[in-house]
């Protein structure tokens, strides 16, 4: 480790992030504020963060962070009670072979 050395590469790399984020914070905001979609489509970041932190103060936000937890865990058990068989079915082969698929001219 030299002192010379000013900033890390540690430091630079969250620098460039924080910019990068920044920018294109300014950039939606612009784009929100320029009208060229609704208002509904495109809100501001201060009504973004107003009502992110509303919903978080009467507890809806949790409400629906457990409705989407639940849909996900729901998809994932759809993914492996599907995906399970399929792979057990087929262990030897590279891809899933349909026959019905195939042309039968050969």
């Amino acid at each position: 480790m030299t002192a010379s050395r000013p900033f890390s590469e540690r430091s630079i790399s969250l620098r460039r992030g924080a910019l990068t984020l920044i920018i294109a914070a300014a950039l939606y905001e612009a784009l929100a504020r320029s009208g060229s979609f609704p208002q509904a489509l495109t809100p501001t970041l201060g009504a973004i963060a107003h009502t992110l932190f509303a919903s978080l103060a009467d507890g809806t936000m949790l409400l629906h962070a457990a409705a989407t937890l639940y849909r996900v865990l729901v998809g994932f058990g759809f993914a492996v009670a599907i995906g399970l068989p399929l792979g057990v079915r087929w262990p030897d082969s590279g891809q899933l072979k349909i026959s019905c698929c195939r042309s039968q001219a050969r």
